[in-house]
């Protein structure tokens, strides 16, 4: 579950990067920049989904594993008596119910995964669209122009450099995870400027 963070991440920097215009060279723009991995990994509500979602898997599991130990069982028993000489009417109705065990054991997984699949997926449209609306809503109310993803590294975000004054990953994580942060005054940038290295 650890690359599904950079995953959401990845899936969010097009909603988020949008284009400046630069006709206007003396007007000013309010950037702010965010870590989307960083917000995802310590947005609170999402880890306790995934808590969840493992003790789901967790449960699931140990009926998968009864019914492994089932057909195992069945197996020495059917071996022990073939080995003794039991009678082929007993060996024909020990292996058709090996059988039977074994569909219902293929059945099981393919339904229990089915499942979890299903409800990883709400879990990740859920978080997604919480960071979305929070990001939106912290845009708006502060007046901001562009709010970037600043992801480093390979597969990152859009931003190779910027100022740590504009950085709003803590505000963002405020207001996910209970607060309700005012924007900061970020830095403006003129239309047209360079990004400033991190200070």
């Amino acid at each position: 579950m650890k690359s599904m963070c950079a995953a959401l991440a990845l899936a969010l920097v097009s909603t988020f990067s949008v284009g400046v215009s630069t006709t206007a060279a003396a007007q000013e723009y309010k950037i702010g920049v965010v870590d989307m991995q960083q917000v995802l990994q310590k947005y609170t509500k999402r880890q306790q989904k995934y808590d969840a979602l493992e003790k789901e898997v967790a449960a699931k599991q140990v009926e998968i594993d009864a019914l492994s130990k089932k057909i195992e069982t069945a197996k020495t028993d059917y071996n022990t008596k073939k080995a003794a000489g039991a009678e082929s009417s007993t060996l024909i109705g020990l292996e058709t119910q090996i059988r039977k065990d074994y569909a219902d054991y293929e059945s099981k997984l393919k339904e229990h995964q089915a499942t979890i699949d299903g409800m990883e997926k709400q879990v990740l449209q859920e978080v997604i669209g919480d960071v979305e609306t929070a990001i939106t809503n912290f845009g708006t109310s502060g007046n901001y122009h562009l709010i970037l993803n600043a992801r480093e590294g390979a597969g990152g975000g859009a931003v190779v450099y910027h100022a740590t004054a504009l950085d709003v990953t803590a505000a963002i994580l405020q207001q996910l995870n209970g607060g309700a942060a005012a924007a900061p005054a970020a830095a403006p940038a003129e239309g047209g400027e360079k990004k400033k290295k991190k200070d």
